[in-house]
């Protein structure tokens, strides 16, 4: 793990957040996955979200991620939650805006870069489970971008999962 931080210029000394008025570094999330044997997991669902070469804007999410993942052991997960969801959210108000202006233009080749990131955010909630509106709210612009892009069989596939979102989120 430690290997493929460094791979992707992701320092060990950077700080995740303070703890006790203490900085947590990426170290310490090494050294406390390790002792209890998690690293592998981690690394695995690290290399999944974000591949073996990260990329650059990948980067902040990355630190994010570990930043949850060390939340979450420590018991300190809620502010970790609250950071993961305000970040979300400005990136939703962020992407409706760059969906309606591409609705406006009719180009949606820019946003349609943002479908992969859209997967990842509604994995991580999936995997938090209960945020279903926050999915069915990202879920819905990847319909208004495939169908934009004219990918209407897999707007339907997603329409139909963002269905399902918007059913648990009445719930």
């Amino acid at each position: 793990m430690k290997q493929l931080l460094l791979d992707n210029c992701i320092d060990m000394d950077t700080v995740l957040f303070d703890l006790d008025n203490s900085p947590y570094t990426v170290n310490m999330l090494l050294a406390l996955l390790k002792a209890q044997g998690t690293t592998k997991n981690v690394k695995k669902n690290m290399t999944q979200y974000f591949g073996k070469k990260f990329k650059a804007e990948d980067r902040e999410k990355v630190i994010t991620y570990m930043k949850g993942v060390a939340h979450s052991i420590l018991g300190t997960g809620e502010d970790a939650v609250k950071e993961l969801e305000e970040q979300t959210g400005a990136m939703l108000i962020q992407l409706k805006t760059q969906v309606d202006n591409a609705e406006e233009s009719g180009n949606f080749e820019d946003v349609a870069q943002q479908l992969p990131n859209i997967g990842t955010i509604v994995g991580i909630y999936t995997k938090l489970g209960g945020y279903f509106q926050t999915c069915a709210d990202f879920l819905e612009q990847a319909v208004r971008i495939q169908n934009g892009l004219g990918e209407h069989n897999t707007a339907q596939l997603t329409q139909k999962a963002l269905d399902s979102y918007l059913k648990k989120a009445r719930v």
